[in-house]
């Protein structure tokens, strides 16, 4: 799997990915009180998207972290949202593609 990062601000709330084979977990974080919680989570399953382009990914997340998701010739490659805060580093702002193994 590839992923790609959209970056976006938004310093009171943060995703964190967590990634198995063609399964990405999303988890909505939430600063409360200058601890982040965690609010929300979603599950989206990729295992049986064949080749071609997915239009929309329905979630129960107040934020839809996916923004697009598709595969060619077998390789699945999917763009997330990577909210930063207003002090994020470089690398958070100007997040690098990841190969998934």
């Amino acid at each position: 799997m590839i992923v790609k990062y959209s970056p976006v601000f938004n310093s009171e709330k943060m995703f964190v990915y967590e990634f198995e084979n063609d399964k990405i977990i999303a988890k909505l974080f939430f600063l409360n009180s200058k601890k982040w919680e965690e609010k929300e989570k979603d599950t989206f399953d990729f295992s049986k998207l064949g080749d071609g382009k997915l239009e929309s990914v329905n979630t129960n997340l107040s934020i839809n972290p996916i923004l697009n998701a598709d595969r060619k010739d077998g390789i699945l490659t999917v763009t997330l949202i990577k909210l930063h805060g207003i002090d994020a580093i470089y690398e958070e702002r100007y997040p690098a593609d990841e190969v998934i193994v």
